[in-house]
């Protein structure tokens, strides 16, 4: 639970998170490069902890786009981005119930969280809001956040068990891949650098400059990354 003192300081984080969002979701370019970008240039403005942060918020929408835009609808507060923000910390355990509670009765007029949090169990676990007449593709499409084009070829080309077990597939996390900046480094020497630093990481079987870690790992905080000899990239955008 934020103390006084931290209300402003998660008021800021979430702000600038907000802001992130508004400029990297009508984005043409592939949302890690672009945030990976920015990082970059505010290196020494940005802890590892907000980072991280950030990312984590803004992967999470990204994962979660339709199915938070529903609830921000149900909780009357649609497309804001602070709203949105702060739904994403919350499902990606960012912030807990008390926090998420606190900030939303100190950033806003009203206590729109006291909607929410009866059904917060439900919401955790992918539970959508109370909508009025949808179709089960309808529902398939939000809590996974895939479109209704896709949804409606898929049902209709495999069925709809089939489409939710591969929907669940491509919901889950993806490996954490990076590629190197062939302008300071090699990949072989990143790599092995990597590797010396207690990192297991291999080689991409699809890209020639990336690398994929084994498990996640907190890479902003990394000096090779401050030191921009790679970016976080997945390897289809490489």
């Amino acid at each position: 639970m934020p103390t006084e003192s931290e209300i402003p300081i998660l008021k800021n984080q979430l702000a600038i998170a907000a802001g992130i969002w508004k400029e990297i979701e009508p984005s043409p370019h592939p949302a890690d490069r672009w945030l990976g970008n920015y990082f970059h240039r505010y290196r020494r403005k940005m802890g590892s902890r907000d980072r991280r942060f950030f990312s984590e918020i803004i992967y999470g929408l990204f994962r979660n786009k339709m199915f938070l835009k529903a609830w921000s609808a149900h909780l009357e507060i649609p497309e804001d981005p602070f709203a949105l923000v702060v739904l994403s910390a919350l499902l990606e355990e960012l912030i807990d119930p008390d926090t998420f509670r606190d900030t939303v009765r100190a950033l806003w007029r009203w206590d729109w969280s006291a909607k929410l949090l009866p059904r917060f169990e439900d919401f955790k676990q992918g539970a959508l809001p109370e909508i009025a007449d949808l179709s089960s593709e309808e529902i398939l499409g939000l809590r996974y956040s895939f479109p209704m084009w896709l949804v409606e070829r898929w049902t209709a080309a495999y069925g709809e068990e089939k489409t939710k077990a591969l929907f669940e597939i491509f919901h889950e996390r993806p490996p954490l891949v990076v590629r190197t900046n062939p302008l300071k480094t090699t990949r072989e020497e990143l790599m092995a650098r990597l590797k010396r630093g207690g990192f297991p990481v291999s080689v991409s079987p699809i890209s020639s400059m990336g690398l994929v870690f084994k498990e996640r790992a907190a890479v902003f905080n990394l000096e090779e990354f401050t030191e921009g000899l790679f970016e976080v990239q997945d390897a289809g955008s490489q």
